[in-house]
């Protein structure tokens, strides 16, 4: 049977969480969609029905969380029944169950703000000589466009078959101070943390990704191997 590969969606559009249902079931796995819920109860049920888990990417996490402060480029948040619910289920999916999980953009900053780690609020305002990270602005299709370099020990080296890869970039906020047990597995040019992976990542499957896969998996060489990764965990 397929790995039902749970999916927390907090998209705004549809056809953007459809790019990561998409993505699962090109790689064999089958995608569960995840309502969120703020019943502990429900979340367990939801944590235990599934063999994997993806954590999407959205908008911005309440600086709260990871100690950080508000910033002028902070437009966007989750709401605070969404925002607990993706920390109550992760929490549960990584501490508890160890279950594989996947985190694209914001989910990689799940992943990093659970082990204790922080962001930067604002990449282009304070990280001097940071490339632009953001999507191309009144142009929703287009891609903005990097290489990311995997270092000594990354496991992206041997998932990806390479020590570097062109990746899009869609985000303004980044790893900061990296989470306790956390290891970098990708850096961009600019010294920006685009990748991290768990401390025994064979035993527990634990990536988080800064980029979007899931929007390159069908266009661009050797994106689709997180997913087809993924759903091989599930057995």
């Amino acid at each position: 049977m397929p790995g039902r590969i749970g999916i927390i969606n907090i998209a705004s559009r549809r056809d953007v969480f459809e790019n990561y249902v998409c993505a699962v079931e090109a790689a064999g796995g089958n995608a569960v969609e995840l309502a969120p819920s703020v019943d502990a109860d429900e979340i367990r049920r939801q944590a235990d029905a599934c063999d994997a888990f993806i954590f999407i990417g959205g908008p911005d996490f309440t600086p709260s969380r990871y100690g950080g402060v508000m910033h002028p480029s902070i437009k966007t948040f989750l709401d605070s029944v969404m925002e607990e619910y993706c920390f109550a289920l992760s929490r549960t999916v990584v501490f508890e169950l160890k279950k594989p999980c996947l985190g694209i953009c914001l989910g990689c900053q799940l992943l990093n703000i659970i082990h204790g780690g922080t962001l930067y609020e604002d990449l282009h305002s304070q990280v001097p000589g940071a490339y632009w990270h953001a999507r191309p602005e009144g142009f929703p299709k287009l891609e903005t466009m990097h290489r990311v370099t995997f270092p000594e020990g990354s496991p992206l080296r041997e998932i990806f078959g390479c020590e570097w890869l062109c990746v899009n970039s869609s985000h303004h906020q980044a790893v900061r101070r990296l989470g306790q047990g956390l290891r970098i597995g990708a850096v961009s040019d600019d010294g920006i943390v685009e990748a991290v992976f768990g401390p025994d990542i064979e035993r527990h499957f634990m990536l988080g990704l800064q980029w979007h896969p899931e929007r390159l998996f069908d266009k661009v060489y050797g994106h689709a191997k997180v997913f087809e990764l993924l759903v091989e965990k599930c057995r």
